[in-house]
Order: C-alpha cells, then structure tokens, then sequence
C-alpha cells in the first residue's frame, strides 16, 4: 500500500487527542485527518466540530473512521488510554494501558499500516518501548512524545520568570516523563545567550531556590502529587515560599480537584482565570498573602478543612 504523506489519523479522542486534532488543523500539516475512537459517536462529534473550523484553518479532509482507514496512514497518534485517577501516579497506570495499547497494535498492525506511530499515552515512555515490542516495527518508525511537553512548560515559565518571549528559551528537560524527569540548566540559554550570562546582563538573578521553584511548579508538582495539573491551580504572589506551602499542604491533605488562588484577586488576569474554573464547575478557594508577601501552610490547610 502506497503511504499518503499527507494524511493522519489519531486513535483516541479524548481531551488529548481531540486537541492534537486541532492542532493539526491550524498547521496545516496533513490534507486528510481521521479520528478513531471507541466510541464511534465521539468521534464523529470531534470531527464535525473540526470541519466546523475550517473555513478558518488549513484546507483538510476530517472524518471519522475505523483501522482499515490506516492502511495509507503516514503518521498514527496513539492517544487511548485510560485517565489518571486521584492518588494514581503515571506508572499506576502501565497495567491497564499496555492492554489498550495491545488491542489497538493488534488492529493496526492487521492493517499493513506503513507510515510512524507516535504514542502520547501515560506512561509515555513504557508504552512506547511497549509499543516498539508488540508491534514489530522498525525502531525509526514508533516514537514517544517523551518529555516535550515539560520542556515546552519549562521554556514559558522562564520567559514568565525573565519576562522573555518563550520562543526565545532555550532548555530542556530529560529523562521519563513523570517524576524522575530533570532539567538541565547547564543548557539553558535565552536565543543562544548563557542563561547565567544573560541574567547577569539584566541584572537579574536565578540561583538555585528560584530555578527550583520552576522547575517544581504546577505540572510536576501535580505529577508528585498524583493528580492531573489541571486539578492544581495556583498563581504566585512573587516569592517561593506559597508555592512550598502549598505543595506541603497538598502533601499531608492529598487533596485534588482544587483551585487554590494565592494573589491578591484585584488582579484582572487572576480574576479572569478563576471565572473561567468556576464556569467550568471548579471550585476557587482565596487566599491572600500575609504582610510579607507569603502564603503559610496553615492557611493551606485551613482552607482545606473548611472544605
């Protein structure tokens, strides 16, 4: 079967797969999009919501389909997979994903599918040695998206922190996908500029509790914690330690599901964000910082106990 370079298909479509379905329709990589599902319903919603964004987006092809349309496939990205629930942590979650992934390798390799799988289902970096191993392909042709998604966080939370367009931020972050990941600052740079040179330029500083204080932010301190980093919300007031706070009483209350605000609500752009939650049927608890700036545990846990 001859491979149509410019046609993809994505297996899932949940959150996750319905938005790297989106982005494919403002890049305007591929000219025939598929989406699979399980829920075949699911799938055809997804892609006439789609198809209903196409007068603003690339010139493509969206539907719904099943694995016969694979056969000409170029790239497959593999989204299904079950969610991370409260208390699970990525690897929690090897057991029942591997036997996703089984049944949809054995549907596609069923196919003479020719073109590259890419796995985004947690855990990441598992399923895709997984996926390597059952479906007797080529190395080149199954990869993971590994850890770009934390690098791309990573980047923006440094151009927050140097007020730095982010696509002039250069760094990375190594390893698995999940806890045991890490930065590698001694790479750092802002559009080729070493970062401790470009901050001493400006008269800045990052040392080493400001870079921690990063690199633990939102998304890997939700990943430490079990939950997704859509479950912790919380905006810093300037310093570190609301952050540490809030991760310590997190910790002892293993609570998820909250959105904790901890800069003073005048801010316009706080407010928007804990509106937006709260349409979504969120729950924002306030909290507002002390004389000097901070956010104590204390008053993590006591708006927690008040819950």
């Amino acid at each position: 079967m001859k491979i149509d370079h410019r046609k993809a298909a994505v297996i899932g479509c949940g959150n996750v797969g319905a938005s790297i379905a989106f982005r494919f329709l403002q890049q305007g990589l591929f000219t025939r999009l598929v989406l699979l599902d399980a829920n075949r319903d699911k799938a055809e919603g997804e892609a006439m919501d789609l198809r209903d964004g196409l007068p603003y987006g690339a010139a493509m092809e969206i539907s719904a389909g099943d694995y016969d349309d694979l056969t000409d496939c170029a790239l497959a990205v593999i989204t299904a997979g079950a969610n991370q629930k409260p208390g699970e942590t990525r690897l929690d979650l090897i057991g029942k994903n591997t036997e996703i992934l089984r049944s949809v390798l054995k549907e596609v390799t069923a196919r003479n599918f020719g073109g590259i799988l890419l796995v985004v289902s947690n855990p990441v970096d598992v399923l895709t040695y997984a996926a390597w191993r059952l479906s007797g392909y080529p190395r080149e042709r199954v990869m993971g998206s590994g850890t770009v998604l934390d690098t791309g966080r990573l980047k923006q939370l440094l151009g927050a922190e140097l007020e730095v367009d982010s696509r002039n931020i250069h760094a990375f972050i190594i390893g698995e996908h999940g806890d045991s990941e890490l930065a590698v600052w001694s790479e750092a740079n802002v559009s080729g500029l070493d970062l401790e040179d470009f901050c001493r330029v400006r008269g800045q500083t990052l040392g080493a509790e400001n870079r921690e204080r990063l690199y633990r932010d939102r998304a890997v301190i939700a990943g430490a914690l079990g939950c997704r980093p859509e479950e912790l919300f919380f905006t810093s007031c300037g310093t570190e330690g609301d952050n540490w706070a809030i991760r310590a009483a997190l910790h002892q209350n293993r609570r998820v599901g909250r959105h904790i605000v901890t800069t003073a609500m005048e801010h316009s752009g706080v407010l928007q964000c804990v509106k937006q939650l709260e349409r979504e049927g969120c729950t924002a608890t306030y909290l507002r910082p002390g004389p000097d700036g901070r956010i104590t545990a204390e008053q993590v846990r006591a708006a927690l106990r008040e819950d």
